[in-house]
C-alpha cells in the first residue's frame, strides 16, 4: 500500500472487533501489521457482521471524505458464518446492483480446504470486485493482485 492509502482492519470470530482506526498506512500501517501477525482463528464466526461493518466504515468514511476515492473490503474467510445477527439475505440486499463504479469492492479470498468457494465469490461478484482462493503458500501473491484494482 502507499503511505496515503488510508486502512482500517477488522478482525472478526464471534465478534467484530476494529484492530485501529480507519488512517493513513503511514501513520497506522506498523501498529496494524503487528497486531495482524498477532491474529488466531478461534471462537465462531460473525462474517456477514464483518462484512456490512467494514461497509458501514465505508460509507461513514465516504460521507466525510474531501475527495473522491476508491474503497474495497478485503475478506479472508473460510466464506461460513456461524454466529452473525444480519442474515445473508440482508447482507445480500446491500450489495451494489449492476456495474456501479462507485461502489464499495468486496473482493473475498477463499482459505481453507472446506471454504464455501461459492458463497465468497457470489459477495465479489455482486460488489463488482473478483474472489480467489488463498492458502499459506500464495496469500501474499493474491494481496498483491488485489491492490492493483487501486
Amino acid at each position: 500500500m502507499e503511505p496515503d492509502d488510508e486502512v482500517q482492519v477488522l478482525a472478526f470470530s464471534s465478534q467484530v472487533t476494529p484492530l485501529g482506526l480507519l488512517g493513513p498506512m503511514r501513520e497506522v500501517g506498523e501498529e496494524l501489521i503487528n497486531k495482524v501477525n498477532g491474529l488466531f482463528a478461534e471462537g465462531n464466526t460473525a462474517l456477514y457482521d464483518s462484512i456490512a461493518t467494514a461497509m458501514n466504515e465505508i460509507e461513514h468514511a465516504r460521507a466525510s471524505a474531501k475527495q473522491p476515492r476508491l474503497y474495497g473490503v478485503v475478506v479472508l474467510s473460510d466464506g461460513k458464518d456461524t454466529s452473525s445477527r444480519t442474515k445473508n439475505f440482508d447482507l445480500m440486499a446491500r450489495m451494489p446492483k449492476g456495474e456501479d463504479t462507485e461502489s464499495i469492492k468486496v473482493f473475498t479470498i477463499a482459505f481453507g480446504k472446506e471454504a464455501d468457494v461459492d458463497f465468497l465469490k457470489d459477495i465479489a461478484e455482486r460488489s463488482n470486485a473478483v474472489s480467489m482462493k488463498g492458502d499459506e503458500s500464495n496469500i501474499e501473491m493474491i494481496y498483491n493482485a488485489i491492490a492493483t484494482y487501486f
